[in-house]
């Protein structure tokens, strides 16, 4: 049997398969090798693979919620309740994905269809972007959260969070960091954000933006200190945040589990926590390493509610 164990955002995450998986490739798995984890931590996530040319028909299932890519047209994954649990189906370079998922999210059986007659499986088959939509879910119960931002662990071991839309420069900054600071970046598109013991720490995640050089480093993790919401700018300002307006800001940039009103009041809650107990800017900035000395020597307000 195949085993395969990978530590994401502190979760233990463990590959079960009696088919072989592909060796990586040096072109597309190089990103994800860096989470494989020898770790002693008992699983906390545990998915059987299986490839099947046809997979179990699954009847009587209701679809609840589905992605559509916003250029084509077409959709990218649906997920579909089915009794107590849930089936996520992910369509991605042509082939359809399937998973049967218990109602926590914790465990579940995958199936992958054969590529060309081949009986195995990629790493990559599983990291993007199942596992990225069973983190979603399983941390929405656990007090975390998946953002769309870049992070970095500054020389100082503090997190710093910057969060955007598309183009709203994740990739430049961590770029600029990267090139011109010794502080170790931790993704630039996806940052991971739990809340333990009354901190909140931002964490590595596989899932890259356009700028990836840093990923030849080790995942890591930081405790967050602050979050800029960033925007380009001709020149560096920074506009500091109540938490209510903090708030409006960081709500569009994470992935709400829509489909589990729970999940969804506990994601709501966590960022409200967020806001309320991290500094938070409005940062414009140019596309050169002045913005780095700008972000160093702010001095952070934390307001009050009002």
């Amino acid at each position: 049997m195949t085993v395969i164990k990978l530590k994401i955002a502190d979760v233990a995450i463990e590959l079960r398969s009696q088919f072989r998986m592909k060796p990586l490739d040096k072109t597309y798995d190089w990103p994800y090798k860096n989470f494989i984890h020898r770790t002693k931590k008992n699983p906390e996530i545990i998915l059987h693979i299986k490839v099947m040319a046809n997979p179990p028909l699954f009847y009587r299932s209701e679809r609840i919620f589905a992605t559509i890519h916003p250029l084509s047209g077409d959709t990218n994954w649906s997920l579909f309740k089915k009794g107590e649990g849930y089936i996520l189906v992910q369509y991605v370079s042509k082939k359809t994905q399937w998973a049967i998922l218990n109602k926590g999210f914790s465990k579940g059986t995958v199936y992958i269809p054969p590529d060309k007659k081949n009986t195995s499986w990629k790493l990559e088959d599983m990291i993007h972007n199942f596992l990225q939509i069973i983190l979603i879910n399983y941390l929405s119960r656990r007090e975390g959260i998946v953002v769309h931002s870049a992070g970095l662990k500054d020389v100082d071991k503090r997190g710093l969070l910057f969060a955007g839309p598309t183009r709203s420069g994740k990739s430049t900054t961590a770029r600029l960091w990267h090139d011109h600071s010794r502080a170790k970046i931790l993704n630039d598109d996806r940052i991971v954000i739990r809340k333990a013991q009354d901190k909140f720490y931002i964490f590595s995640t596989p899932w890259h933006g356009d700028f990836f050089k840093y990923f030849k480093s080790s995942p890591d993790k930081a405790e967050l200190k602050n979050i800029f919401f960033i925007y380009h700018s001709p020149e560096n300002k920074i506009k500091y945040l109540r938490p209510k307006e903090a708030y409006r800001y960081l709500y569009p940039n994470i992935f709400p589990a829509f489909w589990n009103k729970e999940s969804l009041a506990r994601q709501m809650n966590l960022c409200w926590d967020l806001v309320s107990f991290i500094a938070s800017c409005r940062l414009g900035f140019k596309k050169d390493k002045s913005v780095i000395s700008i972000v160093r020597s702010s001095r952070y307000k934390r307001f009050s509610h009002r």
